[in-house]
Protein backbone atom coordinates (compact mmCIF):
# COMPACT_ATOMS: atom_id res chain seq x y z
CA UNK A 1 0.00 0.00 0.00
CA UNK A 2 2.67 2.51 0.85
CA UNK A 3 4.52 1.74 -2.40
CA UNK A 4 1.28 2.27 -4.59
CA UNK A 5 0.25 5.34 -2.44
CA UNK A 6 3.79 6.89 -3.04
CA UNK A 7 3.81 5.72 -6.95
CA UNK A 8 0.74 7.65 -7.62
CA UNK A 9 2.23 11.17 -5.80
CA UNK A 10 5.33 11.07 -8.22
CA UNK A 11 2.56 10.14 -11.13
CA UNK A 12 0.65 13.63 -9.81
CA UNK A 13 1.25 16.28 -12.49
CA UNK A 14 1.97 13.67 -15.34
CA UNK A 15 -1.95 14.52 -16.79
CA UNK A 16 -0.53 17.80 -17.64
CA UNK A 17 2.60 16.86 -19.00
CA UNK A 18 0.15 15.06 -21.99
CA UNK A 19 -2.15 18.14 -21.90
CA UNK A 20 1.54 20.17 -23.25
CA UNK A 21 2.32 17.69 -25.84
CA UNK A 22 -1.38 18.13 -26.96
CA UNK A 23 -1.07 22.02 -26.86
CA UNK A 24 2.39 21.80 -28.98
CA UNK A 25 0.31 20.21 -31.40
CA UNK A 26 -1.77 22.96 -31.84
CA UNK A 27 -4.67 21.38 -29.28
CA UNK A 28 -7.04 23.55 -27.81
CA UNK A 29 -6.01 22.48 -23.82
CA UNK A 30 -9.34 23.96 -22.63
CA UNK A 31 -11.41 21.33 -25.10
CA UNK A 32 -9.69 18.37 -23.49
CA UNK A 33 -10.36 19.67 -19.98
CA UNK A 34 -13.87 19.93 -21.13
CA UNK A 35 -13.85 17.22 -23.15
CA UNK A 36 -15.73 13.40 -21.60
CA UNK A 37 -13.34 10.60 -21.46
CA UNK A 38 -13.68 7.89 -23.83
CA UNK A 39 -16.25 5.31 -22.21
CA UNK A 40 -13.25 2.68 -22.00
CA UNK A 41 -11.34 5.03 -20.20
CA UNK A 42 -14.12 5.26 -17.54
CA UNK A 43 -14.33 1.81 -17.44
CA UNK A 44 -10.15 1.14 -17.16
CA UNK A 45 -10.87 3.61 -14.15
CA UNK A 46 -13.56 2.40 -12.75
CA UNK A 47 -12.18 -0.84 -12.59
CA UNK A 48 -8.87 -0.26 -10.85
CA UNK A 49 -11.02 2.16 -8.22
CA UNK A 50 -12.83 -1.17 -7.42
CA UNK A 51 -9.86 -3.40 -7.18
CA UNK A 52 -8.19 -0.95 -5.23
CA UNK A 53 -11.25 -0.80 -3.04
CA UNK A 54 -11.93 -4.15 -2.71
CA UNK A 55 -9.30 -6.27 -3.02
CA UNK A 56 -5.65 -6.23 -1.20
CA UNK A 57 -3.49 -3.44 -2.46
CA UNK A 58 -0.94 -6.12 -4.10
CA UNK A 59 -4.10 -7.30 -6.46
CA UNK A 60 -3.80 -3.26 -7.84
CA UNK A 61 0.12 -4.16 -8.85
CA UNK A 62 -1.01 -6.32 -11.61
CA UNK A 63 -1.75 -3.42 -13.41
CA UNK A 64 1.73 -1.49 -12.39
CA UNK A 65 3.65 -4.84 -13.47
CA UNK A 66 2.99 -4.79 -17.21
CA UNK A 67 2.21 -0.99 -17.41
CA UNK A 68 5.73 0.04 -16.03
CA UNK A 69 7.34 -2.27 -18.83
CA UNK A 70 5.47 -1.64 -22.01
CA UNK A 71 7.56 0.81 -23.28
CA UNK A 72 9.59 -2.14 -25.94
CA UNK A 73 6.00 -3.36 -26.70
CA UNK A 74 4.83 0.07 -27.80
CA UNK A 75 7.79 1.10 -29.53
CA UNK A 76 6.42 0.83 -32.80
CA UNK A 77 3.28 2.30 -31.96
CA UNK A 78 5.41 5.39 -30.78
CA UNK A 79 7.77 5.07 -33.75
CA UNK A 80 4.74 5.21 -36.36
CA UNK A 81 3.10 8.06 -34.08
CA UNK A 82 6.68 10.18 -34.61
CA UNK A 83 6.51 9.32 -38.95
CA UNK A 84 2.72 9.24 -39.44
CA UNK A 85 1.53 12.64 -36.89
CA UNK A 86 5.15 14.17 -37.68
CA UNK A 87 6.06 14.57 -34.07
CA UNK A 88 9.33 15.10 -32.14
CA UNK A 89 10.62 14.18 -28.36
CA UNK A 90 9.25 17.58 -27.63
CA UNK A 91 5.47 16.55 -28.91
CA UNK A 92 5.54 13.07 -26.89
CA UNK A 93 7.06 14.31 -23.14
CA UNK A 94 4.80 12.46 -21.65
CA UNK A 95 6.39 8.92 -23.39
CA UNK A 96 10.03 10.25 -23.39
CA UNK A 97 9.59 10.92 -20.06
CA UNK A 98 7.68 7.84 -18.43
CA UNK A 99 10.09 5.47 -20.48
CA UNK A 100 13.14 6.48 -18.28
CA UNK A 101 10.85 6.58 -14.88
CA UNK A 102 9.16 3.60 -15.85
CA UNK A 103 12.01 1.41 -16.00
CA UNK A 104 12.79 2.17 -12.29
CA UNK A 105 8.89 1.52 -11.40
CA UNK A 106 8.90 -1.66 -13.09
CA UNK A 107 11.85 -3.21 -11.12
CA UNK A 108 9.90 -1.56 -7.54
CA UNK A 109 6.85 -3.36 -8.87
CA UNK A 110 8.38 -6.96 -9.79
CA UNK A 111 10.20 -6.55 -5.82
CA UNK A 112 6.87 -5.78 -4.55
CA UNK A 113 5.09 -8.46 -6.17
CA UNK A 114 7.74 -10.99 -5.46
CA UNK A 115 8.51 -10.42 -1.26
CA UNK A 116 4.09 -9.64 -1.21
CA UNK A 117 2.33 -12.46 -3.19
CA UNK A 118 4.00 -15.60 -1.77
CA UNK A 119 0.03 -17.72 -1.53
CA UNK A 120 -1.92 -18.79 -4.69
CA UNK A 121 -4.56 -16.20 -4.02
CA UNK A 122 -3.07 -13.20 -3.94
CA UNK A 123 -1.04 -14.18 -7.13
CA UNK A 124 -4.13 -15.04 -8.78
CA UNK A 125 -5.37 -11.64 -8.34
CA UNK A 126 -2.27 -10.14 -9.43
CA UNK A 127 -2.81 -11.37 -12.61
CA UNK A 128 -6.76 -11.26 -12.64
CA UNK A 129 -6.07 -7.58 -12.73
CA UNK A 130 -3.02 -8.05 -15.17
CA UNK A 131 -5.15 -9.54 -17.63
CA UNK A 132 -7.86 -7.41 -17.20
CA UNK A 133 -6.32 -4.28 -17.90
CA UNK A 134 -4.34 -5.24 -20.58
CA UNK A 135 -7.56 -6.06 -22.33
CA UNK A 136 -8.93 -2.65 -21.46
CA UNK A 137 -6.41 -0.43 -22.04
CA UNK A 138 -6.19 -2.38 -25.61
CA UNK A 139 -9.77 -1.06 -25.87
CA UNK A 140 -9.05 2.55 -25.15
CA UNK A 141 -6.52 2.32 -27.83
CA UNK A 142 -8.93 1.06 -30.05
CA UNK A 143 -11.33 3.47 -29.23
CA UNK A 144 -8.78 6.72 -29.30
CA UNK A 145 -8.06 5.52 -33.21
CA UNK A 146 -11.63 4.92 -33.80
CA UNK A 147 -11.88 8.26 -32.65
CA UNK A 148 -9.00 9.57 -34.80
CA UNK A 149 -10.38 8.37 -37.88
CA UNK A 150 -13.72 9.01 -37.69
CA UNK A 151 -12.71 12.64 -37.46
CA UNK A 152 -10.19 12.87 -39.78
CA UNK A 153 -12.83 10.44 -41.91
CA UNK A 154 -10.12 7.08 -42.47
CA UNK A 155 -11.42 3.52 -42.84
CA UNK A 156 -11.78 1.42 -39.05
CA UNK A 157 -10.40 -1.87 -39.69
CA UNK A 158 -11.75 -4.25 -38.23
CA UNK A 159 -11.38 -5.06 -34.17
CA UNK A 160 -8.90 -7.93 -33.77
CA UNK A 161 -9.98 -9.62 -30.24
CA UNK A 162 -8.02 -12.83 -28.66
CA UNK A 163 -9.91 -15.79 -27.92
CA UNK A 164 -8.50 -18.97 -26.51
CA UNK A 165 -5.33 -17.59 -27.85
CA UNK A 166 -6.40 -17.22 -31.20
CA UNK A 167 -6.63 -14.10 -33.12
CA UNK A 168 -9.48 -13.12 -34.91
CA UNK A 169 -11.69 -9.96 -36.27
CA UNK A 170 -14.74 -8.38 -35.20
Amino acid sequence: LRYCLNHALEEAGHDLMALKDLESIGVDPSSVLSSEPLPETQALIAYLFHISSQKDATARLGYSYWAEDAYSFIEELLTAMRRDLQLADRNMTFFVAHSELDATHSDEVKKIIGRTCADAALQDDVLTVLKTTLHLSGRILDAAYSEYARKRTLPIPPRATVDRGQARTN
